[in-house]
């Protein structure tokens, strides 16, 4: 009989440890795989690697199985790590023990496996040293990213900047930077650049090329490591040139000076020395009129602004013209020259000259004299020969007067002198003294003429013969005028003057005959005679024919002689004498108590004449209104007055009346003289007795809503008749839509009736916003017996209308990217007039300028304007921050506002701002038993947080599950305050549920989710892996088990001690 015996012993197989961290650079490591129980046959197991974060390639296993013969207990498998060049997180994977059908699996049966990267990329400068003009104002320097591999994540470093002779201290060269942050994006490859910027100061001082050194630097953790060439120097060429030119560009001196400073001005603040050259070019000065300089003139920052540079000028004796040259500057260093000041003309005037005068030996000649000698001679040493143009030119005299010349005249050593004769002719015709002149010029420069000119004087003795016409003339007293005449013998080529024909009194005298005439006689040429008239005074005088004297006379003896010197006029008359009233009507008031009436003599008589005066009354009565005239005589005598007056005695009584009539006549007594056609004339009364009647005030004001108003006028006397006045009623700046009053008003004031009376005035109580307006009554009266003394009144009528202004709304909320907000304002009622309201806007927790812009400003509503809308420019910035308000005002000290509500609109500025939070890594792994894990969230702000931002988490399960793992929710957040900057991180824990459970590793994720003010950037989930530390026990059932050794096969119990049931499977070995 066969016996067979099956073993039904089972050994346990566990990875030796359930996490592993190596570094990438181990190339391999070993996971121990450790046998439980005492086995007599082999045991096989699988260790099998699964990819997380870190996937094959990053890792490699050469033989995941191995087998365990009798008495082996522990058996290790080799995993390859991949050493790669590539920047990246830190990575992991699993590592999953199983076993074959002798063994049970046990915990630890899977490990976790973290790669710890240690690679690190290169940063260099691109070039270095690098020059920047001080007016580029930036230097931007390039940095390049040295990696065999584009980038697994974000390497950060940073840079500083370092003085050297250029200084950042009170930013005098350039802006300092200390530890400033830049990053390579992941995925950058080989070769890739950043650019980094440092801010220069472009000054106005001219300075020496300064430079100063900027350093690259590893950020912790920041993946990337400079090379030797970390450190760039920075060269700032300076673009400021002090400006130098001649001040002046141009000089004159005289040959004789000797020398000349030319003076060269800087223009600018110097920090180091500057320098021109200054060269000399011969223009018409040779170098033989200037000694020759080229120099190196510097300024020192000590030295002025002003340099000068001397030239010695030769002081020949050479007669010579005005000669130059020039001076150039060429800037050498630090300098500039200006086109327009880079060159110095230098004038040398010769000093040296010959003199020539010139005279007329005698300058005065007579007309028959023939002619005229002009000297012209040297005065000083002449060596050589020069020419002279010597030529006569006309004044008053002319070619017919003297003969032209031309002439040109040598002297030289030898003859020092020369004669000019000019020919004087002598003609017969008058003229005055004339002259001429003599000149002259010459093209030597050498040459200077001390009298250019000399005149000549022509004496002239020709004369004219002047005669009265005739040696007497008859004239008609009533013809006005006579005319007389003067006969001229000879000939002038002048004008001639100086001869008087006048009159004198004969038997005729002046004024009463004539009018006495004198007539200067001025002679043109070409005159053969001249007329003078007489005006004949037409005196109406009976009288004989009188005569008037003629006299001829001269004062210029030298061109005149006189012939008839005297000569009679004869005035035959023709006049008679007429009487009458000087007015056929007088005017005279009652309160004048007389009137004086005038009769007037028309012409002259030869002896006296009477005339008698009579009144008659008409509606004046004589005795009541006037006193009667009866035969009043008026004596008219030669030569005596030609107006006499009658006083005619008025009566001044108190009666209101009308104009009275009464007339006078004139009766002729005596025969030499005629009654004109005013022979009577009418007398007028005009009464003084009147009413005087006015308003009883100048002004007056009425409100608009006060109804009625009654306006008084009074008469200050009695009257004997009524009088009656009107009253006219016009708008000055009022219209008639704003008052009413009757048509035709018209006030009558009676003997009986009372002196006060009135009419009545209403204003239209509107709505309309309008300023005060004016009124005017006007009394008239077309009654003579009645004066007006206050005329007008003026009448105010006070608007009482106000209009309510309002801000639209008393909130307005905006975002800061909105860029305007309109801020509406309303007003209420119609306007006639503008009114005005003032706009201001005042900070609340937002800040003028830097959130907001608004000036403060008027606001003026034209009539039928009612809304207007002013805006506020709101500041897009980019710091993150809380709500910020401000408000806007609404305020007026028009008196015809009211400020309704609102008066004031608070803007909210809602901030478009948002920070980026992420966590640092996308996995995290947590032991269970540490019962919590940390996470890390990184800040992204490109400025300082300028408020608080919060961040709450939500949990999400994976693998692992809620409550049993970890909690379904968290009150975890983090907090960055305002003031922090990019790249601030913050830890949150979140608790982890440490169970008996035997169970593999377990994931869930934790996500960010901002409160407010922050987006989320990736990673915004990371997941956490929570790493089981439970074991179990195990034992066999019982301490012996027996069985028959030919038995195929028998159970052996193995008993698992557990709190809780198992989550995964153990295997025993």
């Amino acid at each position: 009989m066969t016996i067979t015996i099956t073993d039904d012993d089972v050994a346990t197989v566990r990875l030796e440890q359930s996490t592993y961290t190596v570094n990438e650079s181990v190339s391999s490591f070993t996971i121990g795989v450790i046998l439980g129980g005492d086995r007599s046959i082999a045991i096989d197991a699988n260790v099998a690697l699964t990819p997380d974060t870190a996937v094959v390639g990053d890792y490699l296993v050469g033989n995941g199985d191995v087998t365990f013969n009798p008495g082996e207990t522990q058996k290790q498998i080799t995993v390859f790590i991949s050493n790669d060049n590539i920047v990246e997180p830190l990575e992991h994977f699993r590592a999953t023990l199983t076993a074959g059908s002798k063994a049970i699996v046990v915990t630890p049966s899977q490990a976790q496996i973290f790669i710890q990267d240690d690679d690190v990329a290169q940063i260099r400068f691109q070039s270095t040293p690098h020059s920047v003009n001080e007016a580029d104002r930036i230097v931007n320097l390039t940095v390049v990213l040295l990696t065999s591999q584009p980038l697994g994540r974000a390497a950060t470093f940073s840079f500083s900047t370092q003085d050297g002779t250029a200084v950042s201290t009170n930013n005098v060269d350039y802006d300092r930077v200390a530890g400033s942050l830049a990053i390579f994006n992941a995925g950058d490859t080989d070769g890739a650049t950043k650019q980094i910027s440092v801010s220069i100061i472009d000054d106005s001082r001219t300075e020496a090329t300064e430079s100063f050194t900027v350093t690259l630097s590893a950020v912790n953790g920041g993946g990337l490591v400079p090379t030797t060439s970390s450190t760039a120097t920075v060269n700032i060429v300076d673009n400021d040139n002090a400006i130098i030119r001649f001040s002046p560009d141009s000089y004159t001196v005289l040959e004789s000076q000797g020398s000349v400073s030319l003076s060269v001005v800087r223009i600018g603040v110097i920090e180091r020395p500057v320098s021109v050259f200054v060269t000399l070019q011969a223009g018409t000065a040779t170098l033989t009129d200037f000694t020759n300089v080229s120099a190196t003139v510097t300024f020192n920052v000590v030295d002025s602004s002003v340099k000068s540079v001397p030239i010695s000028i030769t002081n020949d004796i050479i007669i010579e013209e005005t000669e130059s040259f020039t001076a150039s500057l060429t800037a050498v260093t630090g300098a500039v020259v200006p086109n327009d000041g880079d060159t110095a003309t230098i004038t040398i005037i010769d000093d040296d000259v010959l003199t020539i005068v010139m005279e007329a030996v005698p300058s005065m000649v007579d007309e028959d004299d023939g002619v005229v000698t002009v000297i012209v001679r040297a005065v000083g040493g002449l060596q050589r020969t020069i020419s002279l143009n010597v030529f006569t030119f006309d004044l008053t005299a002319s070619n017919g007067d003297y003969v032209s010349k031309t002439e040109v005249i040598t002297l030289d050593s030898a003859n020092t002198a020369r004669n000019f004769v000019v020919t004087i002719l002598n003609d017969n015709t008058v003229e005055n003294t004339e002259t001429f002149g003599v000149n002259i010029t010459t093209d030597e420069s050498q040459v200077r003429i001390q009298d250019e000119t000399v005149v000549i004087t022509i004496l002239d003795e020709d004369k004219l013969t002047l005669s009265i016409s005739q040696a007497s003339y008859t004239a008609q007293e009533n013809a006005g005028v006579t005319t007389v005449g003067v006969t001229i013998t000879g000939t002038t080529a002048v004008i001639v003057s100086g001869s008087v024909l006048s009159t004198r009194d004969g038997s005729a005298v002046n004024p009463d005959d004539y009018l006495p005439a004198t007539q200067n006689l001025v002679i043109v040429p070409g005159e053969n005679s001249k007329s003078m008239i007489i005006t004949i005074v037409n005196d109406q005088l009976t009288e004989g024919s009188e005569n008037i004297i003629l006299e001829l006379t001269t004062t210029n003896n030298g061109q005149i002689d006189i012939g008839r010197s005297a000569a009679v006029v004869l005035i035959q008359d023709d006049d008679v004498a007429t009487v009458q009233f000087l007015s056929n009507q007088y005017f005279v008031n009652e309160t004048d108590n007389s009137v004086l009436v005038a009769v007037i003599l028309t012409g002259s008589v030869a002896q006296s004449t009477l005339v008698r005066v009579d009144t008659a009354q008409d509606s004046a009565l004589a005795a009541l209104d006037y006193v009667q005239i009866v035969d009043s005589r008026l004596t008219f005598t030669s030569g005596g007055a030609v107006i006499q007056y009658i006083n005619i005695t008025i009566r001044d009584d108190s009666f209101i009346e009308g104009s009275e009539n009464f007339t006078a006549t004139l009766t002729l007594l005596s025969p030499l003289a005629t009654l004109g056609p005013v022979s009577t004339t009418r007398i007028t009364i005009l009464d003084n007795d009147v009413a005087g009647i006015g308003f009883a005030l100048r002004e007056i004001t009425v409100p608009e809503n006060g109804g009625p108003v009654q306006i008084a006028v009074d008469s200050t006397a009695n009257l004997n008749t009524p009088v009656t006045v009107s009253i006219t009623v016009t708008g000055i700046t009022a219209s008639p839509s704003d008052y009413t009053v009757a048509n035709d008003i018209t006030l009558t004031f009676t003997a009986t009736g009372p002196s006060r009376q009135f009419f009545s005035f209403t204003p239209i109580n509107d709505t309309r916003i309008e300023s005060d307006e004016l009124v005017t009554a006007t009394l008239s009266t077309t009654n003579p017996q009645a004066v007006i003394l206050t005329s007008q009144i003026q009448i105010t009528i006070e608007d009482d209308d106000k209009a309510v202004v309002r801000l639209d709304r008393s909130t307005i909320s905006t975002d800061e990217g909105d860029g305007l907000v309109n801020i509406g304002v309303s007003l209420t009622g119609t306007l006639d007039i503008s009114v005005t309201v003032n706009l201001a806007a005042n900070g609340l927790t937002a800040t003028e300028n830097n959130d907001f812009i608004f000036n403060d400003q008027a606001v003026v509503f034209q009539p039928g304007n009612t809304q207007v809308t002013r805006q506020v420019v709101i500041n897009n910035d980019n710091a993150v921050e809380a709500l910020e308000f401000f408000n806007v005002v609404l305020t007026s000290t028009d008196g015809n506002v009211e400020i309704g509500d609102p008066d004031r609109t608070i803007v909210t500025i809602n901030d478009n701002d948002d920070a980026s939070l992420f966590f640092q890594s996308a996995t995290y792994t947590g032991l269970e038993d540490n019962e919590e894990v940390t996470l890390t969230v990184v800040l992204a702000t490109t400025v300082p947080l300028q408020r608080q931002i919060i961040a709450r988490f939500t949990l999400a399960s994976g693998t692992a599950v809620s409550p049993e793992d970890f909690p379904s929710t968290t009150t975890a957040t983090v907090t960055f305050n305002a003031g922090v900057g990019n790249l601030a991180t913050r830890d949150v824990v979140i608790a982890i549920e440490d169970d008996n459970i035997v169970e593999p590793a377990q994931t869930f994720q934790v996500t960010i989710v901002p409160e407010s003010g922050a987006n989320v950037i990736n990673p915004g989930t990371a997941t956490v892996t929570i790493l089981d530390n439970d074991v179990v026990s195990i034992r066999f059932l019982q301490d012996v088990y027996r069985f028959p050794e030919d038995a195929t096969n028998t159970n052996v119990n193995v008993v698992v001690l557990s709190s809780s049931p198992l989550q995964k499977s153990v295997t025993i070995g």
